[in-house]
């Protein structure tokens, strides 16, 4: 990895009576660190997320609908009403296919980033990320975001039961968490992360040279 190396010229600090900055001016920051502060912005940015399946789901219907009664006109009006009324196991297979594919084209395409979570100013990031210190980007790939697709399919087939995991798991986690070990965080946490990751990185010179330093 590329060493980012900063000269700083400390007589400059000591005639402008200057604090040199560390990484502690970071942690002045107000920020929500820990899964649990986060719970309410993320049961807000599900509520978004599931708006919007839902409106896509009824843009669909609506569009069969349509296509139905346009091009369809020789069949009995019954017939027609039991393909819009009639078939419940279509109408729950494009339901599941839109909310799976929406959180898994979230996932995996922007990176963690549904539109809930953009509004919420959240981000999916996987465990390496989170303990590896070395790591500057936190990437979404195609077995992790079939993990958290399943783990939120799971979660409506089950009538919303397995999101109690978000309430009883020591750390806040839910179970698209858990099973493809990723966890929900701020983007201001990412943001204090990788100014902390950096400002370890940088090797810092001193010149002295300059200086006057009386004996």
């Amino acid at each position: 990895m590329e060493t980012n190396n900063k000269v700083i010229q400390l007589h400059d600090y000591i005639q402008a009576n200057q604090q040199i900055k560390t990484i502690d001016d970071f942690r002045q920051k107000k920020l929500s660190l820990t899964p649990s502060d986060l719970i309410t912005k993320r049961f807000w940015a599900f509520l978004v997320d599931i708006t919007f399946i839902m409106i896509c789901n009824i843009i669909i219907n609506q569009s069969y609908a349509l296509f139905i009664g346009k091009y369809l006109n020789g069949i009995p009006y019954q017939k027609k009403v039991d393909l819009l009324q009639g078939n419940f196991i279509l109408s729950g297979i494009v339901f599941l296919t839109v909310y799976s594919g929406y959180f898994f084209y979230c996932n995996y395409i922007l990176n963690g980033k549904t539109l809930g979570k953009k509004v919420m100013n959240l981000r999916v990031v996987n465990q390496e990320f989170i303990f590896d210190h070395s790591q500057f980007q936190s990437h979404i790939s195609l077995k992790i975001a079939f993990q958290r697709t399943f783990g939120y399919l799971l979660c409506y087939l089950s009538f919303g039961i397995f999101f109690i995991f978000h309430f009883t798991s020591e750390n806040r986690r839910g179970l698209p968490d858990f099973l493809s070990a990723t966890q929900t965080v701020s983007d201001d946490w990412i943001q204090y992360v990788l100014d902390a990751r950096n400002h370890q990185e940088e090797v810092i010179y001193l010149e002295l040279k300059d200086l006057n330093i009386a004996a």
